[in-house]
């Protein structure tokens, strides 16, 4: 985790760049030992987000600066198309370690996989809260 803006985890509270480093290379080490286990490079993925680069999990692709409709304002926490990313990335992890699994066993279009997400989501409405996944807000336009 990168330092972050969020209340609940001031920039003290959180690790340096170096521990994280360490701590991901013991996490490596002890996960490549074992069969069934699988590494999700999520912070690699975050520090991309947070600095708006251009992201591309498996057959999904975003342009740069489009990154900022995945993390809520506190820099912390994931949107719904941030948790459709994340599922991507393990998909994708799944698929690199069992590479067996077949390409089509897994829903590759992105507009499909968020549909789906939200008909579930409209399925399971709450009276007091309302769906439970709501659609992204629109990103802005680029500023040129």
């Amino acid at each position: 985790m990168l330092p972050a803006r969020d209340p609940f985890f001031p920039n003290p509270a959180m690790p340096s760049r170096k521990t994280l480093a360490r701590a991901n290379a013991r996490i490596a080490d002890w996960a490549s030992r074992r069969a069934h286990v699988i590494v999700v490079p999520l912070t690699e993925r975050l520090e991309e987000l947070r600095a708006g680069a251009a992201i591309q999990v498996g057959p999904w692709a975003w342009t740069a600066g489009d990154s900022q409709r995945f993390m809520q304002p506190d820099g912390t926490h994931p949107t719904e198309d941030g948790l459709l990313m994340l599922a991507r990335l393990v998909v994708e992890g799944l698929r690199e370690r069992f590479r067996f699994l077949p390409a089509e066993h897994f829903v590759a279009d992105l507009e499909a996989v968020r549909s789906a997400m939200l008909e579930i989501s409209a399925a399971h409405e709450s009276p007091r809260h309302g769906p439970r996944v709501r659609p992204p807000p629109p990103v802005p336009p680029a500023r040129r």
